[in-house]
């Protein structure tokens, strides 16, 4: 039976350097998938759903998710029901989100504010794998505070993270990069997506590929 990876692109920019990341992530799935032959293996899925397709209300605090049956009143004018469902039917999620001030993007802070309704509903994303995908601007530009935030809402919701198992020095658990490249002016475009960055979302894979099966 099939396994499931959600993969959220959290920026407004659809075709951006997030997208880039999340598009290497998701071919690295396919050509495992097609590498091994063997029977037993499960084939993993991964759906990729940009979050400027959908259309999430701000949060305005009501606590009426508090109370069973665990329903934000928001969800009959906006498109939460279908994200959260997609988020219960996935086995594994990952958020990829830019870094805006150092925070995710407000896209990606009204899914988790809206996603409120699964926690209180007894956890209902509790043991799905989970992973963030970071970018920023700048070298500077606060990688390390949005995966923070995202690891933190995997967490609170009782999912388990999920790190790359790549090279103990040189590559990191989360990928992660930056527009701008080592000289001060120098940026780069979201296609031209450096090898360590790419050998970040390949293990990344790997390793969700692997946990899966």
């Amino acid at each position: 039976m099939a396994k499931t990876i959600l993969l959220i692109n959290g920026s407004p920019r659809k075709k951006g350097l997030t997208n880039s990341l999340c598009q290497i992530f998701a071919e690295k799935i396919g050509n495992l998938n097609l590498q091994d032959t063997d029977a037993k293996i499960t084939d993993i899925i991964v759906e990729q759903i940009a979050l400027g397709d959908f259309s999430i209300a701000h949060c305005n605090a009501c606590d009426i998710c508090l109370r069973k049956p665990h329903i934000c009143p928001l969800n009959a004018d906006d498109d939460m029901d279908a994200l959260a469902k997609k988020m219960r039917d996935a086995d594994a999620i990952i958020i990829g989100s830019p870094s805006y001030f150092s925070s995710v993007t407000g896209l990606v802070k009204d899914l988790i504010d809206r996603s409120r309704p699964l926690k209180m509903a007894k956890y209902e994303l509790k043991n799905k794998y989970f992973a963030p995908i970071v970018t920023a601007g700048l070298r500077a530009g606060g990688l390390n505070s949005v995966q923070n935030s995202l690891i933190q809402y995997a967490l609170i919701q009782g999912m388990i993270v999920i790190g790359a198992l790549g090279h103990p020095v040189l590559m990191s658990n989360f990928p992660t990069e930056t527009g701008q490249k080592l000289d001060l002016k120098d940026f780069r475009k979201p296609e031209e997506i450096s090898s360590l960055a790419r050998a970040n979302c390949e293990a990344l894979a790997e390793r969700f590929w692997s946990i899966l099966q």
